[in-house]
């Protein structure tokens, strides 16, 4: 079962590495009336190609996970598609959000039931969060 809905908040962060502002849309994804999970969602290039960096937290429960499980990930626009990349917390500027329950590292994500998931929403939060849609065909060059 997909995801059926996704709420969007937008807020404005300031890059510590180079100071620039950047937009943060985050929300709850729910599958029905049943929360499913938080996301974060950076929009930012920090001086290189522009990547989203995304935290995907799932709900304590949802597949025997004890405590939220957060898969981390970096979203980037091609021509045709939107390609995505499981990093460890130290490539994610999310490490430090306690909220997001325990974090996997790139090979517990890659082993975990909640992967498939995490893809599934994050492949929504391309398609259907206005912020990120609009942040991914910018910099793909789409229109």
């Amino acid at each position: 079962m997909s995801p059926t809905r996704l709420d969007q908040q937008d807020v404005r962060d300031r890059c510590s590495h180079c100071g620039r502002e950047f937009v943060v849309s985050r929300g709850s994804v729910y599958e029905g009336d049943a929360g499913l999970a938080l996301y974060i969602a950076g929009l930012h290039a920090c001086g290189g190609p522009p990547i989203a960096h995304v935290a995907i937290a799932i709900r304590p429960g949802y597949r025997n996970n004890l405590r939220p499980e957060a898969i981390l990930l970096q979203m980037w626009a091609t021509e045709d598609s939107v390609e995505m990349l499981v990093v460890d917390a130290a490539e994610s500027p999310w490490s430090g959000e306690k909220y997001l329950g325990d974090l996997l590292n790139r090979d517990e994500a890659l082993a975990s039931p909640l992967l498939e998931t995490a893809f599934r929403v994050a492949g929504q939060l391309a398609r259907e969060n206005t912020t990120v849609s609009g942040y991914l065909a910018s910099a793909s060059g789409a229109t």
